[in-house]
């Protein structure tokens, strides 16, 4: 986890957004089984660490199509922020076409698909969040109160969405560099193929370590954050096992195995992950963005 006062952070594409780190670590993006009721509210409340908790009410979000949505509009947000001057009041409000949400998400511009992200929209803005950053001696000293988004308006005639959100998102500025954040790219995210493997990695990327090769991690933990809805012990177990799997396929952890604590005997699962897992994919998609180009180029040469 990095914190803006320790390193600076950007995002160069609307792929990058630099996210609080509780909302990772808490199930507010989560797998969603077949059948879930979409309306059903959910009520969250957890310490990240001794000096921070998350609270989240609302409609329960998923992984494979809310989590890329949010992460773009943080990007957009973000993006239109980063280049003022410091002193330079912060834009809470900015605008996106039609065109640049949906391309950006590999999604057709379509009427039900319009529906859907309007829903979308609308859980994000119903949505009620709170961190709090504590003292040692456990006094609140920062808090952060909002929804996902403040407001929208969808204007259907010039196919532009106009957003507010919380300056809060934002990587840097006045009381930002008391709260942990990460980088996600949204390219390495699409590379993984399950809700469930997507929420354990969100999960992962709040728990890394410096430079230790294995870190050690209550499997019931895990489990609770990327399988909450799953009912049966078998599904949750099988689930993670699957997860685990699925991110070792795309390069993300090296190793995994099972241990137990030596003081309480709870199942542990050991995982190590791949530290230059990031740099790879973002150089394997610079060299595909490279050929387009090329390709491009001549097909414009031999017209």
């Amino acid at each position: 986890m990095v914190t803006t006062e320790s390193k600076k952070l950007y995002v160069n594409k609307l792929t990058d957004s630099i996210q609080l780190t509780s909302l990772l670590f808490a199930p507010i993006f989560s797998a969603r089984p077949p059948k879930y009721d979409e309306e059903k509210e959910v009520e969250i409340n957890l310490r990240r660490t001794k000096n921070e908790t998350i609270y989240y009410k609302g409609r329960l979000l998923d992984t494979i199509k809310d989590f890329p949505l949010f992460s773009l509009l943080v990007s957009k947000l973000q993006k239109t922020n980063q280049n003022l001057p410091d002193n330079a009041p912060k834009v809470m409000e900015f605008e996106m076409t039609e065109i640049e949400i949906f391309k950006t998400l590999g999604v057709q511009i379509r009427k039900s698909n319009i529906d859907l992200f309007e829903k979308r929209l609308d859980k994000f803005k119903a949505s009620d969040i709170c961190i709090k950053i504590f003292s040692d001696d456990q006094v609140c000293i920062r808090k952060i109160k909002t929804s996902l988004v403040l407001k929208y308006d969808w204007k259907k005639e010039s196919k532009i969405i106009h957003f507010t959100m919380d300056y809060d998102f934002l990587p840097k500025g006045e009381n930002s560099t008391d709260i942990d954040r990460e980088f996600i790219d949204l390219r390495a995210y699409g590379l993984i193929s399950t809700g469930y493997a997507k929420s354990l990695f969100l999960y992962l990327e709040t728990k890394k370590f410096g430079n230790q090769e294995y870190v050690m991690h209550v499997k019931e933990s895990l489990i609770n954050r990327m399988s909450m809805n799953l009912k049966t012990n078998r599904e949750r177990n099988r689930a993670l096992k699957a997860s685990l799997k699925e991110l070792e396929r795309v390069g993300y952890i090296k190793k995994h195995y099972p241990d137990k604590s030596k003081q309480t005997h709870e199942p542990l699962i050991m995982i190590a992950r791949n530290p230059n897992f990031m740099a790879e994919v973002r150089a394997d998609f610079k060299k595909i963005e490279e050929k387009e180009a090329k390709e491009k180029e001549l097909e414009h040469f031999f017209k």
